[in-house]
């Protein structure tokens, strides 16, 4: 799968509904230098058409912009999301996401654009 081979360290928790198991959320620390950064992805139930929410584990970072009003990770403005996008692309994204975090800590200055 791709999430094992691209995602190693995180685990996709599953429930059965009506027969069939749904991913419920998908959870793993990404690590980076020194850090481990814990995420959370809150996978809904009209997944793949609507984008998952990637939340903070371990860390927060509440005064970090390119954050939802609920405090997810703005990784893609929902518009952006299309149903071919997989988790672990979500991952990769919200990697990237922690990076421009870590560099925006030190300068206050957003890295490139938003949603790259």
């Amino acid at each position: 799968r791709i999430l094992r081979r691209y995602c190693p360290g995180f685990k996709l928790h599953v429930k059965k509904k009506g027969g069939k198991r749904k991913p419920v959320k998908l959870e793993g620390d990404i690590k980076i230098r020194n850090g481990r950064y814990g995420l959370k992805i809150v996978i809904p139930d009209k997944y793949p058409y609507t984008m998952p929410r990637i939340r903070s584990s371990g860390w927060n970072p509440s005064d970090a912009p390119h954050r939802y009003s609920d405090g997810s990770l703005c990784i893609m403005q929902s518009k952006q999301w299309n149903i071919s996008y997989s988790l672990a692309l979500v991952v990769k994204k919200a990697t990237l996401w922690i990076h421009k975090y870590l560099k925006w800590k030190r300068t206050r200055r957003w890295p490139g654009r938003a949603q790259d």
